[in-house]
Formats: C-alpha cells, structure tokens, sequence
C-alpha cells in the first residue's frame, strides 16, 4: 500500500511556540486561517484543531427559522425555557445572545476565539461580552435535554488590535453561547467568527473511495458529494483513469458507468484522533474516542460514513452499497502539549492483521478470499447447533445441575418437544409468574415487575406471555391495570408509592401533557415502588401488548370496551410527536423531526434524556396496531389514524435512516467493515464510543445503549427495519463479531475468556437479556441456528439452577426476575409456533436433533393471531421419512401456514403427500411445506430419499 508517516516536527514546534491553552496575541494573524472546501490545507496541517464547524451555530444576524433548529435546543436550555411550548424567539434571555454553538458529542474544547474580521464590524467591548459554557462534568447533565450547570469563563485576551477575544474554557463541554450583558440587544453588534479549539492537532491524510467495483455496482450512477465531520476535505478528484467520474463542484461529482476502469474520487484530508479495536471493549465511553474525523460518502446508489483513522489499520471495504476506501499517504504530526498530557490509550489489539498491499476493491477483496475469514454468524451456520446443556454447562461449569421441579399446574398451551428441561421450563412459566402476582377477593389478578414494582416497559411482556400460554383472563386482568387509568392522569411523586422522580401527570420527559396516556400504573408493592412513570417506553409498549390480547383472543366485546382508552393513548402518542417541530424554530428541517420528546426510559440511567428509537418501536407500533383495531370498529376512524401512522413512518425512517448513514462503519471479523443503528438521533455511531463520553452514568454503561435498550425494537417487533435489509445484517454482525463477544461482562463470566476460543457458547449477550431483542431478530431473519445460540445462551446466563428462575443481569442482580423470563418464554414459543403478517409459522426454529429418529414435536392449545393451533410432529428419518398432523386455527384462515421439518442431517426433502395425495407447496431448500386453501386437520408426509444411518 502506498502508506507514508512522518513526523512533522517543525509544524509542531509552532504550536508549541503560538498555540498553548493561554494565548499572548500578537496581531490579527495569529489566527490559525481557515480553508474553503476543496482547498489547500498547508494552512492548518499540523495545528490545534477547530470543531466550531461541526457544531449547530445560532447567529443572531440570521432570520430564527433559518438557524440549525439544532442550535434552539442550546438556546432553550441556556435560558431556561420549556420544551413543550414554542420558543419565545423574543424572550429577554434571547434577545441577548450573539451566537451559540451546539455538539452531539461532549468536547475537551480548551480555547474559544471571537474574531470580526470586517473593517466595519460593530465590535461589543470585552466587559459587555459574556461567554457562558455547559458543564460537562456535572455528573446529571447527562445530554442535551437535562438540566444542566451553566458557567461563565473568565475575562478574554483581546488582541491588540481589538478584534479576536480569546475566553479559555476549563472542563469539557457540550455547548457555548455569546451573549451581551446588561440591556443591550445582541442586533446592536455583529456576529463574530468563533473558533472552538480542542488539544487534538490536525493530521493530513490523503485517501481514494472506490465504488461500482462489482457486477451489482457497475452499472450504477454514484453521482454525489462528500460531508466532513471533525476534519477539513482538501481538494477533490477523480481517480487516476476514472473517465466516468467528473468533478461538478468542490465537493460533488457526477459518477457514472464508462467502461472498466476503477470509478471515483480521491482527496487529501485533515483529521484526528486513532482507531482502536480492543480486546475489550470498554463499557464506559473512553476519553480518547472523542476525537475522530468522519467522512460521510452520499451517493444515488448509496451512502456511508467511515472513520478516517480505521485507514491507519488498513483499507475498509463496506459492502453494502459498494464502497472501498484506503489511504495512499498519511503525514501524522507529533501532538500538541495538551493531547501529549492525556493518559495513553488502550492498546490497539485487532483479533487478526488488518493491513493490506491492495492498492485496488478487486485486489482486496481477492486477498480476502484468499485468507477466508469468517464473521461469527457465518461461523454459527457452519457449527453444530447450540443445545440446552452445552449452552448451561458453558455458563455453570462443573455444576451437577437439579432437576426442574414440578409446578402445581400447567399452562393451557401444552409444549411437549425432545429436550425435556425446555419443556419442563415452559410448564414453570405461568407458576413462576402468578406465585409473585396478587389475586383478590372476586378472582381478579394484578401484577408488577417482581421483584420490582409495575412499570409497562417490561410488565407489558409478562402479560403478553400470559397471553401467549393461553392464560387469557390473567392476562386481561393485568392489562387493565391501564384500561381503568383515568384520562388525566394525576399522582403525587414520593407518596401513594409512587417513584420519587415521577412527574404528576406525564411519564418521565420534555411531554407536553399526560391526557390519554397509559401512564401511572398501580400494582403490587415492589421494589421501586410504582415506576411506571418513570420508564418512558411504558405507554407503547403496553398498547402492543393490549393490541396481542386482542390479537391472541378475538374477543370483539373486551376491544370494543378497551377501544377508546387505547385510542386516547394513541392520540396522546400522535399529540407528543408533534411537539418539537411545531415549537422550534425551523423545526420541520429537524433530523429529528416527528419523533417523541426526550424522555427517560429508565431511572438506572440517572434520568437520563434521549429520543430513543426504543420508545419510538413501541410508540409507532402502538399507533399502527391501534389503528388496525379502531378499524373493525368504525371503518373511516381507522382509516384516519393508519394515515396518521403512516406520517409517523415516514418521520421515522427519514430519522433512522440518517443515523444509520451518519454512524460509521465498524471493523468485523471477516475483514470487512459493516453498519450499525445507533439507538437515537444525534449519536454518530456506538454510544460507547465518542457519544457516551461523560453522558452515562448509573449502573448500565455506554455500552448498555448498543447492546440493551438499543436499535434493535425497530426491526423487531416493530418492523420498520425489514430484517433482510444489508444495514440490518451488517448490525447484526457488529453486535455479534464485536459488541457481544468483546465486552466485560462474557469477560467476566468465564475464567480467561478468549474470543477465538469461546466464541460459540460464551458470549452473544451483554448485560440484560430480557431487553437484548438479537435473538429475536436473528429469528426475524429466518436464521435459525444464531437464534438457537443466542436464545440458549442468553437463557444460560441468567438461568438459576435448581428453582429455575432468571436473575435479571448476566452478572448479578436480583436472582427471580419474571420479565426476564418472560422475555425468554417469548423465544421458545415463537420457535415452535409464530405469525409473520398473515401467514403463520410451524416449527420455524426447532433444532435439528430434534428430528433424530424416534423423537416427537408437540404443541396443543397454542393461541395464535388465527386461533387454537395444534400439532405433532413424528420422525422416521431412518426410513426416510417425517410425519407430522396440523390442526389448523378456525377462527381466521393465515393466507399460508408454513411448516418447517429441519431434518438432523439437513437432507432436502424429496416428495411431500397433504392428507394422502401428492402436494406441491414444499421448498426443499428452506424445507418448508406450504400449506395453503386447506382446513381442520391436516395429515402431511415428508418423503426423503435419503435415510439417516441408524
């Protein structure tokens, strides 16, 4: 590879020289001098680095709509105004403030400087200035939207000619706003140019993006542009030979197809900070990930964004949309006093060598076959599946592991399949919950979240397994523990049991109200007490769940009871989504436009405020599953709010998919690099990266943002991902091949733990089963033996030998939590009978040694969203042949019932007979038989033409 380092010790020393944290200025060039895009970049190679571009500024010579509306939630927060109510643009605190800059990301900014650079630039004498910081280190200003400490820097150094003030800046912040004193309008002065000086210096490197490299690609117009983040992008080219490919602007090109040379752009650029894959990755964000320069690639045939350090480790080849990129020159300079001060990093420790000679896409990727690395799905497939007691032992070893014990009764829906501890587990399930339940005088049940008191957020899954057993009256029974809450909701915080941080009459957020919401409820005493208004996520989740009931039931006499309580939340739900962009300035241009306020979705953060695409799963679903429901109902209502959901959609995906093209992609272990979904908007990439420095505090980590309350709902259950989609596969391979297998928790869990060495039944989890949703969209995914790893794993983790309970962390935590159980009874269901649309799923993920000779699959009485279901699958593999008899649901035809017979030897069937006559519908490759235009019970015959050895 054309790769060259040198040290740039002259530019160094005049840092040294004229840039340290306190400045004598000398005169109106002192100033490190800014470059246009596409420009020479000799200026600032090898100087302190500026990151005032790669905020949100507010400049008070603008009109307000036409500022970031961004840059008002600073204002907001600077002047103490209300998020649930339009900005007072003229509000006395605003009418003062000159400029403010806003970051996503917590900054070691160290200096600040004010230049008006114009002759006539009306200039505000220093003792009429006032710059006011964030504190970031105030342990509770967790983001943006907390409350958070505001501080004024000291008195500036004025240069001698008066025009650049320069404020130092002691502890690492968020955010900067200019304001004038007194009573003197802000319109009376001009706006400065700010610079915001950060320890770190830049470096140039020089780079080439390669696109329309394979046959999918080449025929593909990748005309686009080019976006910096935390760096400067020097001038732009075509590829050497690249006819195809001309340059429109400083930044953007025309990029189409003109024969077989190599197609796109090359570029010199300035950035900062290093790559660095750990052994383990840290659970709290590290101070060296803040700095980090991120090029965005935006294309007509696809968009990324990469970390221009991870080409000091070698190439990235992201292959979803075709992009190769490497670097052909790198001159790092030796760093300023203040980066040279922090404390070194943590060793750079790839799992296998990530530098390469290729100097082309073709070159690398012959050279990646060549070494035939494997992700750990990949690896999964190719392995013996996952069983119950290899995947317990790995977790409790040496352990003579009790029997299960016998529950005094059973649910209604019957599980009978080989592993006998699965079906034992799923008799305890409904035992293990209603033990910790209360039922009353008249025989009604409530429930909370035992240990803990009710909160929706997981309560919701409790009864939506007592659903899915078939327990359908202790699951009413718990369910309108909301129905019967009042419109206006009204308790007070501290008393009645109620948690201490619970507002009266809204769940936990910036929400404008709390009419309609299914918030505040009451149930058995636990710990905690009542913190249902304290998990945000609570008012989606248990309208899913609401929706299932019905779903699992047809029971149109409880939905027309329940219909305009789970309307009003619906409404509440559409009410709250509006807010931001109706009361900012600007605010339909918001990334985040459309989405819920911030809110707190667990107080284990410390009340920590995100838009977090977790709440808005639920929340979405919530208003689509409510729609569906009003619609057999009153028709046109219906109609109504499905249009409404649609709009919440549109707003979604827009705000998803930019996350996901913003987040840049991360090193996997087949060599290639791979996207993820952050679990919010304005967070580039891993929360335990540079977002989640000095933001997550609590017990959870940076990393629980990734892994936990994460991305994930929004492929399942919610769907707005499809789970085919290639981000959503590259997700899973960063969750798998990194986030899973690398963190402290499998570290700690397994005496030496090694990754190459106890990847397969020792790790896929983090810290929270029950909320870790991988299984379930490995299911999604139709990948059967990750979700049989996955799910076994995480159940291993938290299983508690002897009573069989779950704790509620992979580590510790109270030792009998029924929602993380719940969650796993979720899994097992799903794996033997599951909906997907209008089609319903039989035997989906069953393991293959399930159907060795001999053995036999049951279900009976399994409520589905069709009806009763029931079936029973019989192997005679050794003579070729697996028998199996369906008793279809009643109530509502599926367009198709998929029946899946994975044969221990995956041998493809050959022949399929339906109640005696030759059938036609069978897939051989997915050894699904497709049972369609049939009813009552079915007799099915799956002829193979290969026997198993007895």
């Amino acid at each position: 590879m054309e790769h060259h380092q040198t040290e740039k010790t002259d530019v160094n020393r005049a840092v040294l020289r004229t840039i340290a944290l306190a400045v004598v200025m000398t005169g109106p060039g002192a100033s490190i001098a800014g470059v246009q895009p596409g420009g020479d970049l000799t200026a600032l190679e090898g100087r302190l680095a500026d990151i005032a571009p790669s905020s949100y500024q507010y400049r008070a010579d603008r009109p307000a709509a036409d500022n970031p509306p961004e840059s008002w939630l600073l204002l907001i927060q600077y002047a103490g105004l209300p998020y649930d109510k339009p900005v007072e643009v003229n509000a006395p605190a605003l009418k003062n403030v000159l400029s403010g800059l806003l970051w996503e990301e917590v900054r070691p900014i160290r200096r600040v400087e004010l230049t008006w650079d114009v002759q006539t630039a009306k200039i505000p004498p220093p003792d009429q200035l006032a710059l006011t910081y964030f504190d970031a280190t105030d342990q509770n200003a967790h983001t943006w939207w907390n409350p958070a400490t505001k501080r004024q820097a000291d008195k500036p150094q004025v240069s001698p000619d008066n025009r650049t003030y320069v404020y130092a800046i002691p502890v690492d912040t968020w955010g900067i706003v200019v304001s004038t004193r007194g009573d003197r309008s802000a319109s009376a002065y001009s706006v400065p140019t700010i610079r915001a000086v950060v320890p770190d210096v830049w470096n140039r490197m020089d780079l080439e993006i390669e696109w329309g490299f394979d046959a999918t690609g080449a025929a593909l117009d990748y005309s686009g542009h080019i976006e910096v983040y935390d760096g400067v992008v020097g001038h732009v080219r075509s590829l050497a030979g690249d006819t195809g490919t001309t340059m429109t602007g400083p930044l953007t090109w025309r990029s189409v197809s003109a024969g077989a040379a190599r197609r796109g752009v090359r570029m010199s650029v300035l950035t900062m900070g290093r790559s660095t894959w750990r052994r383990v990755w840290p659970y709290d964000a590290q101070a060296e990930d803040v700095a980090r320069t991120i090029l965005t690639v935006w294309t007509r045939s696809g968009n990324f964004s990469f970390l221009a350090a991870d080409l000091e480790n070698g190439p990235i080849l992201a292959p979803e949309f075709g992009f190769f990129v490497r670097a052909t020159g790198l001159v790092r300079s030796q760093p300023g006093p203040a980066e040279a001060a922090r404390p070194a990093p943590v060793p750079h420790a790839p799992p296998f060598p990530l530098e390469s000679q290729a100097t082309s896409a073709r070159e690398f990727r012959q050279e990646l076959a060549a070494k035939g690395r494997s992700t750990i799905r990949q690896r999964v497939r190719r392995h013996p599946e996952q069983t119950w007691d290899q995947a317990v032992q790995a977790m409790h070893p040496g352990m003579a592991l009790p029997p299960h014990p016998e529950p005094p009764f059973a649910p209604a829906m019957q599980v009978e399949v080989p592993c006998q501890r699965l079906t034992a587990q799923w008799k305890l399930g409904p035992w293990h919950i209603l033990r910790h339940s209360v039922k009353d005088q008249t025989g009604k049940w409530s429930f909370n979240d035992f240990p803990y008191g009710i909160l929706a957020s997981e309560t919701y899954m409790i009864l939506r397994v007592l659903d899915l057993q078939g327990m359908h009256q202790e699951a009413a029974d718990g369910l309108d523990q909301w129905l019967r809450l009042p419109l206006e909701p009204k308790v007070v915080p501290g008393q009645g049991g109620h948690h201490d941080w619970a507002l009266a009459d809204r769940p936990l957020g910036q929400f404008s109200d709390g009419r309609g919401c299914l918030t505040h409820a009451e149930g058995p005493p636990g710990a905690g007490g009542h913190m249902d208004g304290v998990h945000g996520m609570g008012p989606g989740a248990v309208a899913y769940a609401l929706s299932e009931h019905f779903r699992l039931t047809g029971d149109m006499a409880w939905l027309k009871a329940a219909a305009p309580r789970i309307t009003a939340n619906a409404t509440w739900i559409l009410r709250q989504r509006q807010l931001l962009a109706r009361n900012i300035p600007g605010g339909q241009r918001l990334w985040s436009k459309g989405l819920q306020p911030a809110h707190v979705v667990t107080p284990d953060s410390h009340r920590m405020h995100m838009q977090f695409y977790e709440t808005e799963a639920y929340y979405w679903l919530a208003v689509q599953r409510t729609a569906e429901l009003l619609a057999l109902i009153d028709p046109d209502e219906g109609a109504q709010l499905a249009a409404e959901a649609e709009a919440y959609r549109k707003d979604l995906r827009a705000a998803i998919d930019r996350s996901i093209v913003l987040a840049p992609v991360v090193a996997v272990r087949d060599g290639t690099y791979r996207s993820f979904v952050p679990f919010a908007p304005y967070v580039r990439g891993l929360a335990a990266g540079a977002w989640g420095w000095r933001r997550c505090q609590g017990h959870v980590g940076a990393i629980y943002w990734d892994t936990v309350q994460s991305a994930d709902p929004l492929i399942s259950p919610a769907g707005l991902l499809a789970p085919d989609d290639v981000r959503v596969q590259g997700h899973l391979d960063v969750l798998e091949d990194r986030l899973l297998l690398e963190n402290t928790k499998v570290n700690a869990r397994t005496a030496s733990y090694d990754p190459d060495e106890h990847w397969f039944s020792h790790a896929s989890w983090q810290y929270q089963c029950g909320l870790e949703r991988h299984a379930n969209v490995h299911l999604e995914t139709d990948d059967v033996p990750n979700y049989l790893r996955s799910m076994l794993n995480q159940y291993a983790v938290e299983i508690m030998p002897g009573e069989y309970t779950f704790r509620e962390h992979t580590t510790g935590g109270p030792p009998d939590k029924i929602y993380e159980e719940s969650c796993f009874l979720e899994r097992l269901r799903n794996m033997l009978v599951m909906e997907e649309g209008d089609s319903l799923w039989l035997a989906r993920a069953t393991p293959r040694d399930w159907l060795r000779q001999g053995n036999k699959i049951a279900l009976r009485n399994a409520p589905t969203h069709f009806g009763i279901v029931a079936y029973e699958i019989v192997s005679d593999v050794d003579n070729g042949r697996i028998t199996a008899a369906v008793e279809l649901p009643a109530r509502r035809l599926p367009n198709s019932v998929l029946l899946r017979l994975r044969h221990p030897q995956a041998v493809p069937m050959s022949t399929v007979t339906v109640n005696g006559k030759p059938w036609t519908g069978l897939d051989p490759e997915k050894e699904v038989v497709h049972l369609e235009g049939l009813n009552g019970t079915v007799k099915i015959q799956a002829r193979y033409s290969q026997r198993t050895v007895p």
